[in-house]
């Protein structure tokens, strides 16, 4: 079960084998109040692009141009280095 040290490393943790292989499915998750109870600041984070907004308010209310703009700036930076192997 490595990935799941990989994922305890990374602050996720299973409870049982089947949850954590369904999870490998997953293409998008989308959680409301991230970081509010285990560090009690209310933030948006994608780990993918190591992006976190702590305007949470303001990504609810609709304000996702940062969110929309980091997410374009990591797909072109992907396809760079993709083109320069």
């Amino acid at each position: 079960m490595v990935a799941n040290g990989v994922g305890a490393r990374n602050g996720i943790l299973f409870k049982t084998a089947v949850s954590m292989e369904e999870t490998g499915k997953t293409a998008i998750v989308a959680l409301d109040k991230t970081g509010t109870i285990t560090k009690g600041e209310p933030r948006v984070t994608d780990h993918r692009i190591k992006l976190t907004l702590h305007r949470l308010e303001n990504v609810l209310n609709g304000d996702l141009d940062e969110i929309i703009d980091s997410l374009i700036a990591a797909d072109q930076t992907a396809k760079l280095a993709k083109m320069e192997e």
